[in-house]
């Protein structure tokens, strides 16, 4: 018995190791939509705008609330602009911003008798995916 309780919590615990936290969106901007890719297509990152002809797609965001490295962010960032169909994203950036959460707890008389509170910080990645003409 022992030794199957440890074993469940060990692959639960692995299981959480390798699960990412990032959460990923995107908003179409043109108006258009494009087919989106196979997880094996390659989309780039780049630190500048492209010199040949591209058309901005989508505004994407990645967000994580537990700590996370910046490729885990650029990896959502890269698999939602896939989603949308884009050859490669421009305009990242990286920001954390700070939450606060409170929820008062209420007495059966109605009155609040305490509450709950609770902060920290989220990061936030965005960039433009842009599809080449």
């Amino acid at each position: 018995m022992r030794r199957t309780l440890i074993l469940v919590v060990l692959v639960g615990w692995l299981g959480w190791l390798g699960c990412s936290n990032v959460q990923t969106e995107h908003v179409i901007l043109e108006g258009a939509t494009y087919s989106g890719y196979s997880s094996d297509h390659k989309v780039v990152i780049l630190s500048e705008p492209p010199t040949k002809p591209f058309t901005k797609i989508a505004k994407l965001q990645a967000t994580a609330e537990e700590p996370t490295s910046e490729e885990e962010l650029r990896a959502g960032l890269i698999e939602e602009a896939r989603r949308v169909g884009a050859d490669a994203i421009i305009d990242v950036e990286l920001e954390e911003q700070e939450w606060n959460y409170s929820m008062p707890i209420v007495g059966p008389g109605g009155g609040v008798t305490g509450g709950v509170q609770n902060k920290g910080t989220i990061a936030v990645m965005t960039g433009i995916a842009i599809k080449y003409k």
